[in-house]
């Protein structure tokens, strides 16, 4: 059971710091407890929707924007993310590899994925074989 001052994100609870004035977490306050979740998440997560969701939303990429780097659709991500379907390992571990990346500013894996689809749109959608006789 989580009390008042707790998230629980893919299963791991997190202490939520004690409210501003006001309400609500602020500025920098959040923004380092949000970079906390990821790093935590990352490392000790497993598969889950909210989890996988958290990850992609704090990596400001679009459901959209991931499903076509995954080919997939932005419904499926959804059905993950609202825990209608399992989330792929596969798929987590890509989305932990983005977030990571994310936090230290760099872009490999969302180029290297964005290269591949680019490659997988200028694939000839069909390929003539011509048959080799043999003497």
């Amino acid at each position: 059971m989580k009390t008042r001052n707790e998230m629980v994100i893919g299963g791991i609870r997190f202490a939520v710091p004690p409210e501003q004035k006001g309400g609500g977490m602020l500025g920098r306050d959040l923004v380092d407890f949000e970079r906390n979740v990821v790093k935590v998440l990352c490392r000790y997560g497993k598969p889950s929707g909210d989890g996988f969701f958290f990850l992609r939303s704090r990596s400001r990429l679009k459901a959209l924007d991931l499903a076509r780097l995954l080919s997939t659709t932005p419904e499926t991500i959804s059905r993950w993310e609202h825990g209608k379907h399992e989330v792929p390992a596969t798929a987590w571990e890509l989305m932990v590899s983005i977030a990571k990346e994310h936090l230290a500013r760099d872009t490999t894996t969302l180029d290297e994925l964005e290269r591949r689809q680019r490659q997988r749109e200028d694939a000839p959608r069909i390929v003539q074989f011509s048959r080799v006789r043999s003497a």
